[in-house]
């Protein structure tokens, strides 16, 4: 068993494979499988370079990949919970995978045992007949059925994580097999065995075993893997599992939180995290965003629960405006297509945020309108800063939620409604340039296809007036 706080000398072989008589799980706070292109090309390209290396006179025998944070189980066959270094053992899962699948391919002797031998004992733990690594629920069986399943099963990825997995699958196969590619069958079966005991044997990391989630919470603010800086997401929701009331709050912050990596799909919930901010406090300048929410919790003594339950709430209209389906917008859901898709204006995200959330269908519906002829005339006809635009944006986002909310309640007004579409209708007139402006920049105006388009069909001379 593992003594807490006591780090030890580990290798992938005594991680994943029958030695290990337990498997490892990610535990709910993690976050999905997050290593992109580059942080799997650096992975192999380092195995390659070790094998390089280790051969020469005075080359290194191991190479070591970093710590690892784990938390084992009460008795001896008890889940391990992985709470730091799933990317890596994720990522030699996937790797394994590639050579079993590339051995099937070899007509040699001994090329079906060694597949086999993989499958069995690295992969799976035949012992317990059991998968010898499972990731958080969210990705748990897309891997099983993409990586562990033997065949592999052809899925589509849905998420962002998912799409992860696919891509380090094909960078691997296609790396092995360039690899193999010079070699008759009993070499190239020499060559993945040769692979297969690298990541083995020689692949090393510092195992660091604690004894609760509370310290796993705290080890995983200040580590990173592999030199991947932990994102806001992944922070912040460590942080909501961390500072929980109770079990039940922490699961189901853990739930809401999954509905929306789900409901974002493969887009960047960081970017919404950033979106939700600005629309609800207003602009960030020297303070990072983690550092923003977390200090808006602490100080605010908002539960994890509440605060989780907000973010849900806010993703929901968020994705909504991303889709801009007539369902919920009517007529005005092909103005948020143009502004948002077409022609690439997500910093008015914000503010459509807040305008969806506290005006009726009719009044958001003037608001896109008027964002629409606002960057008409500052962005696609006067090529005015881009950083100008965001901050009309942004404050506007921000200045339609205090008018529209009652400061001691915290509940919407509805009555306010006028007098905040006329005070965001004269913001957006009082920043936008000016119809002298305009004519004389027309006759020398050069547009880019989109907004040719758009421009056509809504001439930029059409002021916020009408």
């Amino acid at each position: 068993m593992f003594d807490a706080y006591n780090a030890q000398s580990k290798n992938i072989g005594e991680l994943l494979s029958d030695s290990q008589p337990c498997k490892l799980i990610v535990p709910m706070f993690q976050r999905g499988y997050s290593w992109e292109k580059k942080h799997v090309t650096a992975f192999w390209n380092d195995i390659h370079q070790f094998q390089r290396d280790s051969v020469l006179q005075g080359g290194p025998q191991k190479y070591f990949l970093g710590p690892i944070v784990i938390m084992p189980g009460n008795l001896t066959k008890d889940p391990i919970s992985i709470l730091d270094g799933q990317q890596r053992l994720a990522t030699s899962t996937i790797l394994l995978s590639v050579l079993r699948d590339l051995a099937r391919t070899l007509t040699t002797k001994g090329a079906e045992a060694f597949a086999e031998d993989i499958q069995n004992h690295f992969i799976n733990k035949e012992d317990i007949g059991e998968t010898s690594l499972d990731l958080g629920e969210l990705d748990k069986l897309y891997f099983f059925e993409t990586i562990q399943s033997d065949p592999p099963i052809v899925r589509k990825p849905t998420l962002r994580s998912h799409r992860n997995i696919k891509t380090a699958r094909d960078l691997l196969l296609e790396e092995v097999k360039k690899q193999i590619a010079p070699l008759n069958p009993a070499e190239a079966l020499a060559e993945l065995k040769k692979l297969k005991r690298t990541l083995r044997t020689d692949l090393i990391m510092a195992c660091i075993p604690v004894k609760s989630e509370r310290d796993a919470f705290l080890i995983f603010e200040t580590l990173n893997d592999r030199g991947l800086r932990l994102s806001t997401p992944d922070l912040l929701l460590n942080f909501l599992m961390r500072v929980a009331a109770s079990d039940s709050d922490r699961i189901s912050v853990r739930e809401l939180w999954n509905d929306m990596m789900t409901a974002m799909g493969r887009r960047d919930i960081t970017r919404f995290l950033r979106h939700m901010w600005v629309c609800k406090y207003g602009d960030l300048k020297s303070q990072d965003l983690f550092s923003a929410l977390k200090d808006h919790i602490d100080k605010g003594n908002i539960s994890s629960l509440v605060f989780a339950q907000d973010c849900g709430t806010e993703c929901s209209r968020y994705v909504e405006l991303l889709d801009a389906k007539e369902e919920h917008f009517a007529k005005g859901a092909h103005h948020i297509r143009t502004l948002i898709r077409e022609l690439g204006y997500e910093s008015a995200l914000p503010s459509l945020m807040s305008a969806y959330a506290l005006f009726t269908q009719a009044d958001l519906e003037k608001i896109v309108r008027w964002l629409l002829v606002f960057v008409t005339r500052y962005s696609i006809v006067m090529k005015l800063d881009s950083s100008g635009l965001e901050t009309v944006f942004f404050k506007l986002a921000r200045d339609i939620r205090s008018m529209m909310t009652d400061p001691k309640t915290g509940k919407t007004e509805p009555k306010n409604a006028k007098a905040t579409l006329a005070y965001a209708k004269t913001e957006l007139k009082k920043n936008a340039p000016t119809d002298p402006q305009i004519k004389v920049t027309v006759p020398v105006l050069i547009l880019g296809q989109e907004e040719a388009v758009y421009v056509v069909s809504r001439i930029a001379a059409i002021g916020l007036n009408r």
